[in-house]
């Protein structure tokens, strides 16, 4: 059973593990540091997303800015995976708590689908929860992934 923990008490526990078990400790962290990811141009979001709508039959403008409808808001979240698995592949094996994104990531993508920070923030801990609750999501997000990568100008 997982005890819990506040931030300090995991930042001093971690500090122990260093001092104590360097090498475990260097390994654990390696395991979430040394993913790297397929892309790295943030400059791109704005083209995988064109091309996902295009993928998708979807009108980009209707799924920018603050989205009401179920179906609209499962495509972003699709989307938002997939990005997550171009541009941070590491968060899926992170704890869901202390999520690190690519630098400039969560703006670059509230800025291409008109959206504010924070929305996409928690969005992003949502989507990661449903890729490890959900295996058809997962599923359906590599398969697409796969066909958004391929093409990448569809």
């Amino acid at each position: 059973m997982a005890i819990a923990l506040g931030k300090k008490q995991y930042t001093i526990l971690g500090k122990l593990l260093a001092s104590r078990f360097p090498d475990e400790a260097r390994e654990i962290v390696g395991a979430y540091i040394n993913v790297s990811p397929p892309e790295t141009s943030l400059s791109k979001i704005e083209t995988f997303f064109l091309s996902y709508c295009h993928l998708n039959n979807l009108e980009p403008t209707e799924h920018r800015g603050n989205l009401y409808k179920r179906n609209k808001l499962d495509q972003r979240r699709i989307f938002l995976s997939i990005m997550l698995h171009l541009y941070s592949p590491q968060v899926f094996q992170q704890p869901p708590d202390s999520i690190i994104l690519a630098k400039g990531f969560l703006t670059e993508i509230s800025r291409v689908l008109d959206s504010n920070t924070a929305q996409m923030s928690r969005m992003v801990r949502e989507v990661i929860t449903m890729e490890r609750v959900y295996s058809d999501y997962a599923e359906k997000v590599k398969e697409i992934t796969s066909r958004l990568t391929i093409n990448p100008t569809a």
